[in-house]
């Protein structure tokens, strides 16, 4: 990830970088504002967003400056939403929504695909967070769609039934003599 770093007043080029938790987010050991630029870029890797919490700081050896910034990582993610109770059979839209570090191709399955089949992937474009699958009905009953992240190893699970409508129309009348 860039992280822009902007001085003033006396602080020199020369700037010392540090992470106080190398495990979770990694930052290159310097970095040199050009010649009368303000703002300085560099990058800073996330490692793992299992390992906790980092204090970025940088620092100017001939100033005594320093600044902070603190890394918190959110957790991966993955969360199923649509319909749980669905009256009828056929093809129902089903909501996969991500947050932290999670892969962009997402295995889907369903636990008894003789009551609904499911995509084998779903897959996020770049920047998205929700996605739509469609599961379609193809038997009554009760079914666990599951949504697994392979990167990072977090799992979506939404228990879903087939029934069929309790209100069936009644059928044609007719009048019989």
């Amino acid at each position: 990830y860039p992280f822009e770093l902007t001085r003033s007043g006396a602080v020199t080029d020369d700037i010392v970088l540090t992470s106080d938790n190398e495990a979770a987010v990694a930052v290159p050991a310097g970095a040199t504002f050009a010649a009368g630029e303000t703002v300085l870029t560099f990058t800073a890797t996330v490692v793992s967003v299992t390992s906790g919490a980092a204090k970025i700081v940088a620092s100017n050896a001939a100033t005594g400056a320093r600044a902070e910034y603190n890394v918190y990582p959110i957790a991966p993610d993955l969360g199923i939403d649509g319909p749980w109770l669905v009256y009828g059979l056929g093809g129902v839209q089903y909501t996969l929504t991500r947050t932290g570090a999670v892969g962009d191709e997402i295995a889907l399955s369903s636990s008894d695909e003789g009551v609904a089949t499911v995509p084998a992937t779903a897959t996020f474009g770049t920047g998205e967070s929700a996605i739509t699958f469609i599961a379609t009905g193809v038997g009554y009953g009760a079914t666990t769609l599951y949504a697994t992240d392979a990167v990072s190893g977090v799992t979506a699970d939404f228990g879903v039934t087939f029934e069929m409508n309790p209100d069936q129309p009644i059928g044609q009348i007719t009048f019989n003599p």
